[in-house]
């Protein structure tokens, strides 16, 4: 059986080499058959800038009979077409069939060189090679030269068919030999071929015992196909892990490089704004002050540029302070409402400019124990945001409540609850997580309204050092976006 085995193997390389020889025929006629082409085409090149240099005296002074000479010149070889002469307009100075003297044929209106195209002359194909002859920047005439493509088929025709036919008989009978002799074990081969098809990265191959067993080299085969299925299920499930962590991976760094990308762009601007204020009222002050009136006027908008200034720097430290754990909580006993009332009466202008309605739902006190500077700068962020973004003449719902949460072990928490409601154009589903994250905006949200992308993580970090925490959802009746926070109502 062994020996079967090998002699068949040797049969098939030896049909195989000889198949590799006729392929190898028909490519090496072809290969000669391009590089003639190549060589014909060269040479056609170079009558045709041959003829486009040498006739331009003869076209500037209008010598016809010379013209002839040179185009009659172009055309070394039988298997040559024609040459012409042409003006750019496609008119037909000189031709080697003088029928086609002035005629109007395609050309080129500009200056080229060494342009070709395939064209039929004759009812035969021909290959067209077209050069200028130009004088300085003058366009004087086109150049033509074509030869024939199909001088050498016939023949190569013949021989690539005489070719055929010896490998495919030569093949045929080698074939024959290979069946008769193979005809014993191709049996075990194709039942081998059919447990390796049922191979799955799950299961891997199940052989059957008539073909694993077997001492020779089918059998062996077999026993290294299960070894080798083996270690390729072991790899795929490698390669798999690897995948998906590098798609976490890849994915995080897009993000945080855009998110980098984002806070770059708008801290520059940020920046330069207030400070660009700053300045601009300064030298107004200087120059142009009329009358102590103007002079506090300038100078109270160079302070409003300042401290808009400063809270973007604050914004900046106090999100480096909260990230490295350096943040302290001040925690005593203060009226929410009375935050919520102070921070909107800071903001009133900004309502009134908008024709916006604050209204307050709650109960008359909410006294609870909190650090209120931290917890206005809370408030202070998220109605800042409900102004920026709420649709003008609309309505902005604030509501405290005291409420109990319950935890794993059913031991219920009194939470102070609050959330705030604007009419806006709402958050993106996908994004009503990450928008908490580091120099995050809203992608419906950037509209350049400004801001840093900082003030819902200050306000995240702030909750969540209160031990409470923070989130965002949309409503749909009216449309818009509800931010809510909870924290312990005591200490």
């Amino acid at each position: 059986m062994k020996i079967g085995i090998r002699f068949r193997l040797i049969v098939s390389l030896f049909t195989l080499m000889l198949s590799t020889l006729w392929l190898t025929s028909v490519v090496l006629i072809k290969d000669a058959d391009e590089k003639l082409n190549e060589y014909r085409q060269t040479q056609a090149s170079f009558q045709a800038k041959t003829l486009a240099e040498g006739s331009i005296d003869a076209l500037i002074s209008e010598d016809f009979e010379l013209l002839e000479r040179w185009v009659a010149s172009s055309l070394p070889t039988d298997d040559y077409a024609y040459a012409a002469l042409v003006r750019p307009n496609g008119q037909v100075l000189t031709h080697t069939n003088i029928m086609k003297i002035g005629e109007i044929i395609q050309t080129s209106d500009k200056p080229v060189s060494n342009h070709f195209y395939k064209n039929t002359y004759l009812a035969r194909p021909v290959l067209e090679i077209i050069y200028s002859s130009t004088l300085g920047n003058k366009h004087i005439a086109n150049a033509h030269v074509a030869y024939y493509l199909d001088v050498s088929y016939e023949q190569e025709e013949k021989t690539t068919q005489r070719l055929i036919g010896i490998m495919l008989a030569s093949s045929l009978l080698l074939m024959l030999g290979v069946y008769v002799i193979t005809g014993r074990i191709v049996k075990p081969i194709r039942r081998l071929s059919d447990d390796i098809s049922n191979f799955t990265l799950e299961k891997g191959i199940r052989f059957s015992p008539v073909i694993y067993n077997r001492e020779d080299e089918i059998g062996a085969l077999a026993k290294s196909f299960d070894k080798l299925s083996y270690r390729l299920m072991r790899s795929y499930y490698d390669l798999k892990v690897s995948h998906d962590d590098a798609i976490d991976a890849k994915e995080l760094a897009e993000y945080a490089s855009e998110a980098k990308s984002d806070f770059i762009a708008n801290i520059s601007h940020e920046l330069r704004t207030p400070m660009h204020s700053i300045l601009g009222f300064s030298d107004l002050g200087k120059m142009k002050a009329e009358s102590p009136e103007k002079v506090i006027m300038y100078f109270e908008m160079i302070r409003q540029s300042g401290t808009r200034l400063l809270d973007l720097i604050n914004d900046l430290l106090d999100t480096s302070k909260l990230g490295a754990s350096e943040y302290k909580i001040n925690r005593t006993e203060n009226d929410l409402l009375s935050l919520v009332d102070k921070c909107r009466r800071e903001m009133n202008f900004l309502l009134i400019e908008k024709n916006l309605n604050v209204r307050l739902l709650s109960e008359k006190q909410v006294v609870a124990c909190f650090d209120s500077v931290a917890i206005s700068r809370v408030i202070n962020n998220l109605m800042s945001n409900a102004i920026k973004y709420c649709n003008t003449a609309s309505e902005i719902v604030i509501e405290v409540c005291i409420e109990n949460q319950f935890e794993e072990n059913d031991e219920a928490n009194e939470m102070l609850h609050f959330k705030i409601k604007d009419e806006g154009a709402g958050i993106p589903e996908k994004e009503l997580l990450t928008i908490f994250d580091n120099f995050i905006q809203s992608s419906a949200t950037k509209d350049g309204a400004g801001g840093t992308g900082l003030g819902l993580t200050i306000c995240k970090r702030i909750i969540e050092a209160h031990h409470g925490k923070i989130w965002a959802e949309n409503i749909t009746s009216p449309a818009g976006a509800v931010f809510h926070f909870t924290i312990p109502f005591s200490n």
